[in-house]
């Protein structure tokens, strides 16, 4: 049984965040990177991503799977765009 089956998270969820993280990738960090971005932009995008992981893997935990989409999507379309 993996982790996931384990955590009852049903492969639509984990389709999704993965989805999530490469769309995040394509947006936010290949053009800056492109752009020679700089290096407190970049820490600045990570320091988004990781907090964003952290909170959405704590409302998984906590069942709310729904919430944890949420707070990706809210987080990509917030930074996409600036």
């Amino acid at each position: 049984m993996t982790e996931r089956d384990q955590a009852r998270i049903p492969e639509s969820v984990a389709g999704y965040r993965r989805r999530a993280s490469d769309m995040d990738f394509d947006v936010r960090l290949q053009p800056a990177l492109a752009r020679g971005g700089t290096a407190a932009g970049l820490a600045a995008t990570a320091y988004d991503a990781l907090s964003t992981h952290a909170k959405a893997a704590d409302l998984r935990e906590h069942g709310s799977v729904l919430a944890a989409q949420s707070e990706w999507t809210h987080t990509i379309r917030s930074t996409s765009n600036g």
